[in-house]
């Protein structure tokens, strides 16, 4: 099975009025979920982790792994089954400005 997810990325910590780092649209396959998964299961977060949560984490990593994760707090949401009403998904495992997302129709 594969999923899309969108990460938008913000600085948390940032004085700007507009904390957003930006967007990106990746995929995850099952392979690259259970390997997170397994990691969850021995770690620190074991009891604690969410359902679903290797989702997220596999996504993450696969936008650093793109080059498209510019780091802060993260926030995922997944976009398989995208809304034929909504603007057309930006181009998957690139990193978008607001800007650049806005003149596509996404504000």
């Amino acid at each position: 099975m594969m999923k899309t997810f969108w990460l938008s990325f913000v600085d948390p910590d940032s004085t700007a009025a507009d904390k957003s780092l930006g967007a990106c649209v990746v995929d995850v396959d099952d392979a690259q979920a259970v390997a997170e998964k397994q990691l969850l299961d021995a770690g620190p977060f074991a009891k604690t982790a969410q359902r679903g949560a290797e989702w997220i984490l596999a996504a993450t990593r696969q936008a650093h792994i793109m080059a498209c994760n510019p780091g802060g707090e993260v926030m995922a949401t997944e976009v398989t089954k995208w809304p034929a009403d909504r603007p057309r998904l930006p181009q998957k495992n690139r990193l978008f400005s607001r800007a650049e997302l806005a003149r596509l129709g996404f504000d």
